[in-house]
């Protein structure tokens, strides 16, 4: 039985041949793989199921955040642990979790892991969004309003994005912010069942940072850290000098954490959105349609394998004490 399936999303951004055999040679004669080929949207989920019935324990995901979504949403809860290679435009998780940024990098890396994976393994809490009944597992952020808008218009043009890449995305997300502007506060937005508070658009985070522009982290919400905790920020108002200031704070200063346009909080158990008119959500950067109910609830444990878990650890234990 093989112990390692290497799950391969052949229309990813940077995927090639040449990337997926140099991966398999380097797992060596040791390891016993079996390769995976997707050929549309949930494919990944369901060969992630038949290889965890077959008795795999490691899953490589050779792919973007949506490849990776789905196979995380069958090996939560489980001995599994899922190891991620970017091929994707931004892969965000992976770079998140500590993983390089280009696929020929995190392959150099990749035997090691493997080989030292008791070491190199850390648990993330992840949580699950409920829109209208429709449930999607969430591996790292989602977004109402702005960006929800933004991912759903850019997966409507699949040329313009893997031609632009992340440009695709601005300018979806500067269309997004007009809307936005014109809506209004619309959002009610409540953590853990407190009083709601409105907003014009929000977007959550188990880890960080938020997303990536090329090598640029954009720490939107800082302190999310895959504690096991929800956290959010929310804008009180959309107008583009306050998108402007938020945004520049989120790429450098931080500063945009205590801006007037800004409410934030923390979710332990869950959080609630609710909207007269239909508002766009996506989660882990797929479209999850337009919601007038939105649910954030704690879901499962993944276990992932990270060069960089052993100094998480490490730091983790030097804060406890």
């Amino acid at each position: 039985m093989p112990d390692i399936a290497v799950i391969i999303n052949p229309n990813a951004r940077r995927s090639s041949p040449g990337l997926r055999a140099r991966v398999m040679r380097s797992l060596g004669a040791e390891h016993d793989a079996v390769s995976l080929v997707t050929r549309g949207k949930g494919d990944g989920e369901q060969l992630a199921r038949e290889a965890l019935d077959a008795g795999c324990e490691i899953f490589i995901v050779l792919g973007g955040d949506g490849t990776v979504n789905e196979v995380a949403g069958v090996i939560e809860d489980t001995d599994a642990a899922l190891c991620p290679i970017p091929l994707g435009g931004t892969n965000v998780f992976a770079r998140a979790i500590g993983w390089p940024a280009t696929p020929e990098a995190a392959i150099s890396l990749l035997r090691g892991v493997i080989g030292d994976r008791d070491a190199l393994t850390r648990q993330i809490r992840l949580w699950a969004v409920t829109a209208d009944g429709t449930r999607r597992r969430l591996c790292l952020n989602a977004g109402v309003g702005i960006d929800g808008e933004a991912v759903a218009e850019v997966e409507r043009r699949p040329k313009a994005k893997r031609t632009l890449g992340q440009g695709a995305f601005a300018v979806a997300a500067a269309r997004a912010v007009e809307r936005t502007a014109r809506r209004g506060s619309v959002l009610r937005v409540s953590s853990d069942g407190a009083e709601p508070v409105h907003a014009a658009s929000i977007s959550v985070a188990i880890g960080g940072p938020y997303a990536y522009f090329g090598a640029l982290p954009l720490d939107l919400i800082p302190g999310a850290d895959f504690d096991g905790r929800l956290h959010w920020l929310a804008l009180s108002r959309a107008r583009r000098r306050d998108i402007a200031r938020v945004a520049a704070g989120a790429f450098a200063s931080g500063r945009h954490a205590r801006d007037a346009a800004v409410v934030r909080g923390v979710a332990q158990t869950s959080l609630t959105i609710t909207t007269d008119e239909a508002v766009a959500v996506q989660a882990d950067g797929e479209p999850v349609g337009a919601h007038r109910e939105i649910r954030f609830a704690p879901a499962g444990m993944l276990r992932v394998l990270s060069p960089r878990a052993a100094d998480d650890a490490q730091e983790s234990l030097l804060g406890a004490r």
